[in-house]
């Protein structure tokens, strides 16, 4: 699928998957980024309109560096941070996705739930 720019949803199998923005930041719930890095945090809505359930997983979420490395997203529990689960049909999702990068690099996130066998994926411009 192409890549499409922050803010843009995607349609895959029912399932409207978007990134709607991304902040960085030295600190994100408590966490300072390690030495050279900033975090990355993405605010994402998964709405499945279609008639099964979709689960997903933290995972599912990544973030490929200017270098075409993979970076896993933080684990960081409470309020508003996505975790894994399901999203019924006729539901939404709403949370965010920290990743720690590079200072200033330009990235992709991606999302890939195995249950609709395809990698969808945004790019979060340098900064």
């Amino acid at each position: 699928l192409p890549v499409r720019t922050v803010g843009e949803a995607q349609e895959m199998n029912s399932v409207v998957t978007q990134v709607a923005q991304v902040r960085r930041s030295k600190s994100e719930a408590g966490l300072d980024a390690p030495a050279g890095t900033q975090f990355l945090t993405a605010t994402v809505v998964v709405d499945n309109q279609s008639a099964r359930p979709l689960a997903y997983n933290l995972n599912d979420w990544k973030l490929r560096d200017s270098r075409g490395r993979n970076v896993i997203p933080q684990s960081i529990s409470g309020p508003g941070w996505l975790a894994s689960g399901r999203v019924s049909p006729g539901q939404s999702v709403l949370g965010a996705v920290t990743f720690a990068v590079p200072e200033g690099d330009a990235v992709q996130v991606t999302f890939s739930p195995s249950a609709l066998g395809a990698l969808l994926r945004w790019d979060a411009p340098a900064g």
